[in-house]
């Protein structure tokens, strides 16, 4: 990039130029608004000086475009943020449905509406399965509706590494979410929804006329539609690192364009002819595609090129990337807080320092140079780095852009021609099985090192991008992957003992040095409702939104010991979505349990590799850090009564889990251990007044007490007796239901640390 000029005489020299130097204003106006958003002073003092370069460089035109934007920025985005937060109170208004948002989930619908000119998340509690069925084939007749609600409060991420769906709604420029109690259609369509409502009809037309493995791709690479039957391939693609091929981006965009473009070349059209009509078609098509961050990006940077291209105006990359960047910020300030924007800006921005490739060998390894370089923002985000996702990704778009994409726009039109769609439709089947057979083998090979904070991804992708540029090159998978793995043993050469905040169960989380060894005492678990066949939703397990990402932010990807101490759903039921996605050595659980037909029914389905372990008091769980198992002393079935009662002691606190054990084990336990004392006890059966005996915490003596509990749980846990019990023997309480996730960690021997929330 040209160098900035220095400071001229007087104003009649300034320069006025702008070319190869846009960089500069992005720059300001990037680290301004977002500096001033997230109250980042390093931003701001870095905006500062890039501002006053400018100003010493005379760059006029580049001083004023900066401010533009980043007035316009403000306008928008920072008072949208800091806007009064909508009441609680009831209200009645008029909404206004985008169709294509609509998703019917059981008996929950959702969608995306605008209030008042604000965007709006909405839910409404189907009441009938008639109601159901209207909203799926006919989402576009809801278009505007007299609502009856009210907005609900949104809870912030309550464990460390987990998705924050308040700061998802806030970046996303959502006003809140509202709860819809009932709502009367109003007759006549909106013309703002128009598109969305075309766009509802494609993906119905698909959703009819194809097969559902077909529809599934043909949605996502045509439309940019992800339902909830996507989700059940999304893994396979996304640890396989090739995910990013589904979401509509250069390349689709290149396809489809390019194909108007050819259009209207044929024609015999001159430029400033089929200039408007191009344009109309593209602006179309993206809100078609669905109007993502990658969309708009890979949009506007055809556009952009495209006009360039036949003005004769030659810009750099860097100088169309920036362009673009700016575009977005106007248009949607928030544009890097949120995933698809960062991914999808990250690497178009990467791909401007990869050289140019004289051959496909060449090609391929420019490919993993791009892989590596990403390596810090995935552990940042998704907590692992595949291994094979350059290689592959180098592979496989190749197979999209030249037999998967066309084969799904064909797919598409020839919906409308159904005759044919049987000799179309079965070939694509057996093309994309093969495809998922095939990488089932490849996506166990992860780079586990957990999560690294933003300022170390920054400082990787400098030093990434400067080695790149020189004769070390070499070094950049040092850079990229070493400094991560350097972090993490930094971080974890301490124990940890953790109190995950599962809702209305328990979840407890033992870590050695360096997870070395790591023991995961019950995994929470939600007790299912009884429901008709057509309200039953479909959704992740309880573990994936607490646990999981955890574990997964933590870097671990085996589990030593999973202890359980009982029967009951609320500590067992995520068990086996735990083992699918972990490698889980043993499983622990007290004597006889294997007798209670609900825990035998999933012992049968743990993975083949998994050790399953019967216990009794005295025995000893764990190596690093051993648990002595003081209960039960006879076999059972798993019930309370028959809880796993654990103690173990690190450096020189002791720590108790007593399950759901009731006050007659308790006082049994310590009629066993007269002698028993405990510094921190979690509290049995989430402080029911059914546990915690006053005789019994008066001999143990804890100092601290946990008690995991869900926040309004219709048990009224915990009871007031209980927490009545704990004060008046001067027990300080945590409850999860208030903190969220509870860490203890020791710094250098006896020296340890309370963490509370995320």
């Amino acid at each position: 990039m040209k160098n900035l000029l220095p400071l001229p005489n007087s104003f009649k020299h300034c320069d006025f130029s702008w070319i190869n130097q846009i960089a500069y204003c992005t720059l300001f106006t990037v680290c301004s608004y977002y500096g001033l958003v997230l109250s980042q002073l390093i931003l701001l003092l870095i905006a500062g000086y890039v501002f006053i370069y400018l100003l010493y460089a005379r760059k006029v035109t580049l001083c004023i475009l900066s401010l533009i934007v980043l007035i316009l920025c403000l306008g928008s985005g920072y008072l949208q943020r800091h806007q009064q937060s909508p009441s609680s109170q009831l209200l009645q208004t008029e909404c206004l449905i985008y169709p294509d948002s609509v998703t019917v989930n059981g008996d929950l619908l959702t969608a995306d509406g605008r209030m008042k000119g604000k965007l709006v998340r909405l839910q409404i509690q189907l009441k009938s399965e008639n109601e159901q069925q209207k909203w799926r084939m006919d989402a576009p007749s809801f278009t505007r509706l007299s609502c009856t609600g009210r907005f609900q409060s949104v809870n912030t991420s309550r464990n460390q590494h987990a998705f924050d769906y308040e700061k998802y709604l806030q970046d996303k420029n959502y006003f809140g979410l509202f709860v819809v109690e009932k709502y009367r259609v109003l007759s006549g369509s909106a013309g703002q929804t128009l598109l969305s409502q075309l766009r509802f009809y494609c993906i119905k037309q698909v959703h009819e006329q194809l097969s559902r493995k077909a529809s599934q791709y043909v949605q996502a690479l045509v439309f940019g539609y992800k339902n909830q039957d996507f989700q059940e391939m999304q893994s396979l693609y996304s640890m396989s690192g090739i995910l990013h091929l589904f979401t509509i981006s250069g390349m689709h965009v290149i396809f489809f364009l390019g194909l108007f473009d050819y259009f209207f070349r044929r024609l015999h059209l001159s430029f400033a002819q089929r200039m408007l009509p191009f344009i109309v078609c593209a602006l179309t098509a993206m809100f078609l595609f669905g109007i993502s961050m990658s969309v708009l990006r890979a949009t506007f940077t055809y556009l952009l090129t495209y006009l360039l291209n036949h003005l004769s105006i030659k810009l750099s990359r860097l100088d169309r990337f920036s362009i673009v960047l700016l575009i977005l910020m106007v248009i949607f300030p928030n544009t890097l807080l949120v995933l698809s924007g960062q991914l999808s800006l990250l690497v178009s921005f990467l791909l401007i320092f990869i050289p140019h490739a004289k051959s496909k060998w060449q090609s391929l390894l420019f490919m993993q140079y791009l892989h590596v370089l990403t390596a810090p923002f995935l552990f940042c985000v998704f907590f692992q780095w595949p291994i094979l996702g350059g290689i592959l990704t180098a592979v496989f778009s190749y197979l999209f852009t030249f037999l998967l994409l066309p084969y799904c726009f064909g797919l598409f039109l020839l919906t409308f021609i159904p005759p044919l769609l049987p000799f179309f439709n079965l070939p694509f089947d057996w093309i994309v099985k093969g495809i998922e057979y095939s990488l089932q083998f490849l996506v166990n090979f992860q780079l586990h090192f957990g999560t690294i904070p933003s300022w170390l991804v920054g400082i990787c992708l400098i030093l990434g991008l400067l080695f790149l540029q020189s004769s070390y090159h070499y070094l950049v998978p040092v850079i990229c992957l070493f400094l991560p793995f350097l972090y993490f043993s930094f971080t974890h050469l301490f124990v940890r003992v953790t109190f995950v905040d599962v809702g209305q169960g328990a979840c407890s989380v033992i870590q050695s040095a360096f997870n070395q060894e790591v023991i995961v005492i019950d995994i929470g678990g939600k007790i299912a409702m009884e429901k008709k066949g057509w309200q039953k939703r479909k959704s992740k397990p309880n573990c994936n939104y607490s646990l999981v990402p955890y574990l997964k932010g933590e870097g671990i990807h085996r589990i030593d010991a999973l202890v359980l101490s009982h029967g009951d759903m609320d500590h067992m039921g995520d068990l086996l979505p735990i083992c699918e996605q972990f490698n889980v050595k043993k499983v622990y659980l007290t004597k006889g349990a294997h007798h209670n037909e609900k825990i035998n029914r999933k012992l049968k389905q743990l993975p083949k590799q998994t050790k399953i372990y019967e216990v009794l008091a005295n025995q000893i769980i764990g190596h690093k850090i051993p648990l002595q198992v003081l209960a039960p002393s006879k076999a059972g079935l798993g019930e309370n009564k028959d809880s796993m009662v654990l103690y173990t002691k690190i450096h020189t606190l002791s720590f108790m889990w007593t399950g759901d054990l009731p006050k007659e084990g308790e006082i049994e336990l310590i009629r066993k251990y007269p002698t028993l004392k405990v510094d921190i006890l979690h509290v049995g059966h989430h402080g029911s007044h059914t546990s915690t005996d006053a005789t019994f915490i008066q001999q143990i003596r804890p100092q601290m007490a946990i008690i995991s509990v869900g926040e309004k749980n219709r048990y009224g846990h915990p009871h007031q007796q209980t927490i009545q019990t704990l004060k008046e023997n001067h027990v300080q309480i945590r409850r999860t239901d208030q903190l969220g996730m509870i860490q203890y960690r020791w710094h250098f021997s006896s020296h340890i640390k309370e963490y509370l929330g995320h």
